[in-house]
Formats: structure tokens, C-alpha cells, sequence
């Protein structure tokens, strides 16, 4: 996303790519490359994982992780954390395709030291 390399970012998505934002908005594939990649509206300046876990299961990938994103969208800046889960397709060609992802607001000071969120 900070590099806006959007031709990467195509070739990794699935063309039924399914996204849910933490706002609970539902893009399309399209949709989603347009709010987030294309636009000219945002700017990334940084997006960073840390507790990543992947677990494999045959042809599928489970990608778990807090991602904290700093980003100016329409001249506001954004400083959040979330908590994201994506899922990831091993196709015929031995590709891996990001057919789904989930992102909801994570409360930094509700985070303990091991990554859990208390109830």
C-alpha cells in the first residue's frame, strides 16, 4: 500500500476478493483497489504487522496479526490500530491468492503484553 504498487496488489487479490473493513463496509474487489490503492485521496505512510501467525492447512493459509496503519485520507490524518485476519488461496499455478480479509479496531491499552485482548 505505501508503495502504491498497484499491479502487485491486483495480482495478489483473488477476483472475488471478499474484504470486510473495521467500519463493517463489505467492498468488491474493484472497490476495494479503489478506495484503498488507486485513489489519489489516500496516502500510506505506513502499515506495520507484528504478532503475525499463519497457519497452513493444505491449499489454504490463515494470516493473523495487529497491524498499525498511519495513513492521510482526504487530508485527515490516520494513526490506528487493528487486528486482522486474511486468508490466502494456493492455486493450480502454485500461487497464492488474498481471497478474503477481516479488519476490526483493536484499543492499544487493552492489549496485553501477550498480544491478547482482555474480555
Amino acid at each position: 500500500m505505501v508503495a502504491r504498487d498497484s499491479p502487485a496488489i491486483e495480482r495478489l487479490l483473488a477476483p472475488d476478493f471478499l474484504y470486510t473493513n473495521a467500519s463493517g463496509v463489505v467492498p468488491t474487489c474493484e472497490q476495494y483497489l479503489q478506495a484503498y490503492v488507486r485513489t489519489r485521496d489516500v496516502v500510506w505512510h505506513s502499515q506495520e504487522m507484528e504478532g503475525v501467525r499463519v497457519r497452513v492447512f493444505g491449499n489454504v493459509a490463515v494470516l493473523t496479526a495487529r497491524l498499525h496503519d498511519r495513513a492521510t485520507f482526504n487530508n485527515e490524518l490516520m494513526d490506528a490500530h487493528f487486528r486482522t485476519t486474511q486468508v490466502y488461496l494456493r492455486g493450480d499455478d502454485e500461487e497464492w491468492k488474498y481471497v478474503a480479509g477481516h479488519t476490526s479496531s483493536a484499543n492499544v491499552a487493552n492489549v496485553t503484553a501477550a498480544g491478547s485482548v482482555p474480555d
